[in-house]
């Protein structure tokens, strides 16, 4: 038998017992999506306001376009990678590719935060999965926000949150089919470890159903923090689940994927310098 979902009520006395829980580990923990969290938080609550919005991606590109400086989000169960820059085309661009079908659920949240106001706007598809979260920067003026959000605001803001089974299709990572050979554990730690230490730059790649991300350049500092496999650069952090990859693939073309336990690629790691990436793939056990 089905339990029955928390109502928004309980869902805000959880949250209220565990105000520092992150919210995708808040959400896990209590059997419930980041989406139905937002919910039940609807409007104005303990320095915190959520907006629920439209979740159309021409409407909130074009809305974000103005700022200069937005951090974009993207994410699955394994990989999160966050760029900072902006959703104008040229230099510096957050470059996403987008499933039109798989952005459902819109909110804006205003959180105020020590030195001022944290602003995003994040979207999910019908399940209630994250999709794209952009968050303008701390200290970011944002001129124009408060309007731009009401602008894209719902006419009818409810506190309830219905998930639905998402449509088929939907973005997808690399096929590794006719990959050249499997890469033992620790490939992404060491690869992006090289490619820090000997300055080859790379492309790396986060896809879930709705979105995926794209970051091409240096990677300069790696860490590992908890459970996470880290890049910590300016205007770029990426944080890996290594211990969540089920398969590592090295395609002809020296990508290398990062697959879940469904056998679906959750994150692409490449050499933009063909020398340099060859050099460190060559000294990959398999």
């Amino acid at each position: 038998m089905t339990a029955p979902r928390p109502t928004p009520e309980t869902i805000r006395a959880e949250r209220a017992a565990a105000p520092t829980a992150r919210e995708r580990d808040f959400a896990d923990g209590l059997g419930i999506t980041e989406a139905d969290l937002l919910a039940a938080h609807l409007g104005p609550h303990d320095g915190t306001t959520i907006t629920r919005i439209q979740a159309d991606p021409a409407r909130i590109l074009a809305a974000l376009a103005p700022y200069p400086s937005i951090m974009g989000l993207t994410r699955n169960d394994i990989a999160i990678l966050e760029i900072t820059g902006h959703y104008r085309d040229g230099d510096g661009r957050v470059g996403i590719d987008i499933t039109p079908d798989h952005w459902v659920h819109g909110f804006a949240m205003t959180r105020t935060v020590s030195g001022g106001l944290r602003r995003s706007l994040q979207i999910f598809d019908a399940a209630g999965e994250a999709v794209h979260k952009a968050f303008a920067l701390e200290g970011s003026e944002a001129p124009g926000w408060d309007e731009m959000v009401a602008g894209l605001a719902l006419p009818e803001q409810s506190d309830l949150f219905t998930p639905a089974a998402p449509p088929a299709g939907g973005m997808a990572g690399r096929d590794a089919a006719g990959a050249a050979r499997e890469l033992a554990p620790g490939a992404f730690e060491r690869l992006m470890r090289g490619a820090a230490e000997a300055a080859v730059p790379v492309r790396l790649r986060v896809t879930n159903r709705g979105c995926a991300a794209e970051y091409e350049g240096p990677i300069v500092k790696t860490a590992t923090y908890g459970p996470y496999w880290n890049v910590l650069d300016p205007g770029l952090e990426m944080h890996l689940r290594t211990d969540r990859l089920a398969r590592i693939a090295q395609m002809p073309d020296g990508a290398v994927l990062g697959l879940d336990a469904a056998g679906a690629t959750v994150i692409e790691l490449a050499g933009t310098d063909a020398a340099g990436w060859a050099a460190l793939l060559d000294a990959e056990p398999a």
